[in-house]
C-alpha cells in the first residue's frame, strides 16, 4: 500500500494580528498579550466585521455584532484594542 504524502499552507494571515493560528475554522492566540489575554484565547471573525473572543482562562466570552462593508480596511485590529481596554479597565477595578 503507497500513502501519498500531503503538505498543507499556511500562509493565511490573520486580521487580528500574527500572534494568532488557526486551527478548526477558528483563530487561537500562540502567545501571552503583556495586558493579559492569554495564550489559548480564541474566536472568530465574521466576514463583515463580527467578532467572538474567548478566554478559557479567565472564562470571558466577548461578542461584538456589527455589519461593515470592507471592515478589515477601515476597522482593522479595532477588535482587539476593544478587548484590551476591556481588560485594562478589569485590572485596574481589580475584576482580574
Amino acid at each position: 500500500t503507497s500513502y501519498a504524502s500531503m503538505q498543507v499552507e499556511n500562509s493565511f494571515t490573520c486580521v487580528q494580528g500574527d500572534e494568532y493560528a488557526y486551527g478548526l475554522g477558528m483563530r487561537v492566540r500562540t502567545k501571552d498579550t503583556p495586558w493579559g489575554l492569554k495564550k489559548g484565547e480564541y474566536g472568530w471573525d465574521g466576514a463583515a466585521g463580527a467578532y467572538l473572543m474567548i478566554d478559557p482562562h479567565r472564562k470571558i466570552a466577548v461578542v461584538i455584532g456589527m455589519h461593515l462593508l470592507c471592515w478589515p480596511n477601515v476597522f482593522r485590529g479595532e477588535h482587539l484594542r476593544l478587548v484590551q481596554c476591556l481588560y485594562e479597565d478589569m485590572q485596574a477595578e481589580n475584576l482580574l
